[in-house]
């Protein structure tokens, strides 16, 4: 009597879906910011409740999920921490980021950077040349000022005002060009506002004839562990231009942070997409 060697393709296709559910059902229990019932899943999820209860009891038995015993609720189980582990220390920020910049450039055409805070002052980690992009500020391990940069403002905002006025103490707050904010107090407010719109903006603050777009790359604890930034002429670059060229920059961002573990709240938008009609503030 000949063996079949594979199982039929609907049993194939079966696994496939019941796989889907579970990822599915995991997910659901990941997201919440408590443990959740199993009617609460099985609403959330649109599956049956015995089909959500069968998950369950799986990963629950796997380690990828536990049962409270008196609440009968659902939480994140610890063989999710031990693969959490494993990717985070897989994620670096160096090595993540080159193939995310090279399609910014493909996208864009225009020059990207990402930088990091190194003993108060920005220091450039990676770099991807775009076609006619200017060369400001790409050269990798040069530092840049926090105060004047996009780079330095989108870090600087992840960090609490003490912290920043202790780097502005120590470094000085130097006047670059007719536009460079010069006093920690007037700094403090703009931080406030790159805080608010969730990207930086250097308008000729650091160079002459130069604006410079910044966006936060965030870790899994939503902590700032870097930024990606893009440069342009302010000959060139009109206000279209920029919406357009944010939007790439906060989808590559998002994508990093991602990689990184990240996870945003839900309400806000994971594509990281600027609305077209983005106003630009310039200095405050």
């Amino acid at each position: 009597m000949r063996k079949k060697t594979q199982p039929p393709t609907g049993r194939r296709l079966n696994g496939t879906r019941a796989l889907g559910k579970g990822l599915l059902v995991l997910e659901l229990v990941a997201d919440a910011q408590s443990a959740q019932s199993l009617s609460a899943l099985a609403a959330q999820s649109g599956l049956p409740l015995s089909t959500v209860h069968r998950l369950l009891v799986t990963l629950t038995q796997q380690g990828f999920v536990e049962r409270d015993a008196q609440t009968r609720r659902y939480r994140l189980g610890a063989r999710m921490l031990t693969l959490a582990a494993g990717v985070l220390q897989q994620a670096d920020l160096t090595r993540e980021a080159p193939p995310i910049m090279q399609e910014f450039v493909r996208e864009t055409g225009d020059a990207i950077s990402l930088a990091a805070l190194q003993d108060g002052r920005v220091v450039l980690l990676e770099k991807a040349q775009g076609l006619d992009a200017p060369r400001l500020f790409l050269h990798i391990g040069r530092q840049a000022p926090v105060h004047s940069t996009a780079l330095g403002k989108a870090l600087a905002a992840g960090l609490p005002d003490h912290d920043v006025l202790e780097i502005l103490k120590r470094h000085g707050m130097a006047r670059l060009t007719p536009r460079t904010i010069t006093t920690p107090r007037r700094f403090l407010l703009h931080l406030e506002a790159v805080r608010r719109r969730g990207y930086a903006l250097d308008d000729e603050e650091t160079v002459v004839g130069a604006r410079c777009l910044a966006v936060p790359v965030r870790n899994h604890r939503g902590q700032v562990v870097g930024a990606l930034s893009t440069s342009g002429p302010t000959s060139t670059w009109s206000e279209e231009r920029m919406a357009t060229v944010l939007a790439a920059l906060q989808h590559a961002a998002a994508r990093l942070s991602e990689r990184l573990g990240y996870r945003p709240p839900r309400q806000v938008n994971t594509q990281g997409r600027a609305p077209a009609s983005a106003s630009w503030p310039g200095v405050e």
